[in-house]
């Protein structure tokens, strides 16, 4: 008999959001497809928008903290002709 796990939620929840079908799904799982749909049938209806929502919550707390990515500075570099080696500083 099947127990669906929370890891077992998040892969039915990434491949369907992918574009895999409830088939592949079951395979990945190594269950049957009527399993698949009995255990998972919330995953596989709202799967798709419950992922892409946490997606726009974690970019919306990342643009009201600040918590993003360190914007990139560049260094300046400084070329020595002589050796012709880049010195980063």
């Amino acid at each position: 008999m099947h127990k669906p796990s929370e890891t077992s939620r998040a892969k039915v929840i990434a491949l369907i959001t992918n574009g895999c079908q409830q088939s592949r799904v079951a395979e990945h799982l190594a269950i049957d497809a009527k399993t698949l749909r009995k255990h998972y049938a919330r995953e596989l209806e709202f799967g798709t928008e419950t992922l892409l929502s946490k997606v726009l919550n974690n970019l919306a707390s990342i643009a009201i903290k600040g918590r993003g990515y360190r914007p990139f500075r560049p260094r300046n570099i400084y070329f020595q002709p002589v050796a012709g080696i880049a010195s980063i500083r």
